[in-house]
């Protein structure tokens, strides 16, 4: 039976109007991903954002701060060898002026100078691991922010085919309800799977920003666009392997190492307060009381009670309690290691699975297509075919960034990704 004629036009009306609102919608979802669409954007590798992030970041600037200002001390240390000049002036009532230079050499101390030697050291080195840690800790941001930005640039991609076969689907299904082939409850379903797939769209759209946002704020410069992810492998193909020179690497235990030497210099300093020290001083007094001496110096400045004591007490405390740092920064070391392999380990297995998935999820599609012009399918069976589809492609983006971000971890901390080389002169900008 024929329906009547202006049933029709109402529903050629509708048709109308809902495309307006399609292509409306669609544009304003392409608003957010095209701000910058009027000059080409370069993409950003992986390589130029972690070397200008390390270049030009202010926590690694403070920290070779650290290390020029732990040098300095290291010189003011050694200097305590050399003879230490001073001067006096005394006026008398009369009017007369004595001057009196002095000079002191130490020739023995007890140990108080190179025990501040080798503190000072142990702090250079300190100060030089405090370096390449921070550098790890903003490669690892780095690493984060950037498989991230590439894991929502896959997503966008696919959101987009997703849009675009819905509206072919709509497309299709709106040719059939106007032949009088199709219901119309098919056709508002496909209206309201494609708007289902444009509010996808703008969620990965917007995902997608706040992550390049977050990628420009570590590098200091703005990332319009980040490269595909490459294959990446952890380095070493054995956990423990990798475990170990996760170990020896280890800026933070580098550190923590130094810090623990620093302290156990700092008992021996401690100690010698309670040794005499014996220095040679050689006088020269000008005025009325003209003379020049040498002299034997010996001098022992203990402290109030038993303070110095206490001190010594007070460093060995310290010094434990850098050794247990260290320890318990190993054991954390470890736990992430292993975190981090096994997320390699099954993040592979599910990019696996979800490229197979993938697959699959086509070939039903295609075959739920020609099946339904032929009746033996419904028109759900193929628009829900084309959303297993995406959300197979969506799975596919977030394992594939795991596998990624894993590895690239595992490289870092193990010192594969030698970001100890990396300086201002690599290249900075895409």
């Amino acid at each position: 039976m024929t329906p009547p004629k202006h049933t029709r036009s109402t529903a050629v009306q509708r048709t109308t109007a809902l495309r307006a609102a399609v292509l409306l919608a669609l544009a304003a979802v392409g608003s957010v991903g095209a701000a910058g669409a009027a000059a080409p954007a370069q993409q950003w590798r992986f390589e130029q954002a972690l070397s200008t992030a390390l270049a030009t970041h202010p926590a690694v600037l403070g920290k070779r701060a650290s290390v020029d200002a732990a040098s300095a001390e290291l010189d003011e240390a050694r200097w305590q060898r050399y003879p230490s000049p001073s001067f006096e002036t005394n006026q008398y009532a009369s009017g007369g002026l004595t001057n009196v230079f002095r000079v002191e050499q130490p020739v023995w101390t007890g140990g108080r100078i190179s025990a501040g030697i080798a503190g000072a050291e142990h702090r250079v080195d300190a100060a030089g691991a405090s370096v390449l840690e921070v550098r790890q800790e903003i490669a690892l941001r780095v690493i984060a922010a950037w498989t991230d930005a590439c894991r929502h640039e896959a997503r966008l991609n696919h959101a987009r085919t997703a849009v675009q076969e819905h509206e072919r689907l709509l497309a299709l299904i709106s040719r059939r309800v106007d032949n009088e082939v199709s219901p119309p409850v098919d056709r508002d379903f496909a209206r309201s799977r494609l708007l289902q797939s444009m509010n996808d769209l703008s969620s990965v759209t917007q995902a997608r920003n706040a992550a390049l946002a977050q990628l420009s704020q570590l590098v200091g410069e703005e990332v319009p666009v980040a490269s595909v992810l490459p294959d990446v492998e952890p380095g070493e193909a054995v956990r423990e392997l990798l475990l170990q020179r996760t170990v020896d690497y280890a800026p933070v235990l580098q550190r923590l190492s130094a810090e623990e030497g620093a302290a156990a210099a700092e008992i021996s300093l401690r100690r010698a307060a309670l040794m005499p020290r014996i220095g040679v001083r050689v006088e020269r007094t000008t005025g009325p009381l003209a003379d020049t001496r040498a002299l034997l110096v010996v001098s022992v400045q203990p402290g109030a009670g038993l303070a110095a004591n206490s001190a010594v007490h007070a460093a060995r405390a310290r010094r434990d309690a850098a050794h247990l740092a260290r320890e318990a920064t190993l054991r954390d070391l470890q736990a992430q290691v292993s975190v981090d392999w096994d997320d390699w380990q099954f993040a592979k297995q599910r990019l696996q699975t979800a490229q197979q998935s993938r697959a699959m999820s086509a070939e039903v599609f295609e075959s739920y297509t020609r099946q339904y012009t032929t009746g033996r399918k419904t028109w759900i069976d193929v628009l829900n075919a084309v959303r297993e589809v995406t959300q197979a492609d969506f799975q596919m983006a977030d394992a594939q960034a795991q596998v990624v971000a894993a590895a690239l971890r595992l490289r870092l901390r193990s010192g594969a990704l030698n970001i100890q080389n990396i300086n201002s002169s690599s290249d900075s900008a895409p």
